[in-house]
């Protein structure tokens, strides 16, 4: 299930340190949830949160959770004018993601995709697949959803009284990569701040990231490919799972871990 900056796969190093028992019972934030690729395999949380700033994203995950029906097809007409038209209906929530090349909002109509081998799938069919799986996973099921910016996370959660036992995972828009389209370009630097200043309140804040201000540790990285360039063609990168300083007394023990250690996993 393709989506810009989604965890589908290769985020196991991610869930290893979200799932630690050390982490068991507390209150889990994820204010740039996407797919929910994380979302839906974090357990044994007092409560979830999830957010992000795109409205259709947020009405398609609530009409997955709610078990909404969803559209059977929209055409290639259909997609142009339901993007050109306005609104916050399911059918437009889906032609937005569901039909758009890499889950890019609005990316361009892609009813099919083919893949390295050169089988083809039917997009649609593909994530309608998806969304069943999502809405059958249990932490997906249990999360509240939210349309919101991600410095308005905590505040709006059942963690806003207790920082000491909250996790927050932050997988904002990568420096130098695609965000939503029509949106303003994304302010690092408020994040990493944003960052500091939960750390400091007492939460551990967990961020994704290739890279880092000096202050932020790599606790765990994993290489991965990157196919936004299209064709099939793969750039490798590592990505890296941040904390800051102020974090790392409150790591389960082993963390940070060594990046060799983990590639020969």
């Amino acid at each position: 299930m393709s989506y810009v900056g989604g965890k589908a796969r290769r985020s196991s190093f991610i869930l290893d340190l979200l799932n630690s028992p050390a982490f068991e019972g507390w209150h889990y934030v994820e204010p740039f949830c996407g797919y929910c690729h994380v979302l839906r395999r974090v357990v044994n949380k007092a409560t979830l949160a999830a957010s992000d700033c795109h409205p259709l994203l947020l009405r398609l995950l609530g009409a997955v959770q709610a078990g909404a029906p969803l559209p059977p097809h929209i055409t290639k007409e259909r997609y142009y004018s339901l993007k050109l038209g306005g609104g916050d209906s399911v059918e437009r929530a889906a032609a937005c993601f569901g039909y758009s090349y890499n889950g890019k909002a609005w990316g361009g109509y892609t009813a099919s995709y083919t893949r390295p081998g050169g089988s083809m799938d039917d997009t649609w069919a593909t994530r309608r697949r998806y969304y069943q799986r999502l809405h059958a996973s249990p932490g997906f099921a249990a999360a509240t959803l939210t349309h919101a910016d991600y410095r308005a996370a905590i505040a709006q959660s059942a963690a806003a009284a207790t920082p000491q036992t909250t996790l927050v995972y932050l997988d904002p828009p990568y420096a130098n990569t695609a965000g939503y389209g029509g949106t303003p370009r994304f302010d690092a630097a408020a994040l990493w701040e944003t960052a500091r200043e939960w750390s400091r309140r007492g939460a551990v804040v967990l961020v994704s990231e290739y890279a880092a201000p000096p202050d932020f540790v790599s606790v765990a990285s994993q290489g991965k490919p990157s196919t936004m360039a299209g064709g099939h063609r793969r750039a490798p990168r590592t990505e890296r799972l941040f904390a800051h300083t102020s974090c790392l007394p409150r790591l389960p023990p082993g963390y940070p871990l060594a990046t060799a250690a983990l590639l020969a996993r």
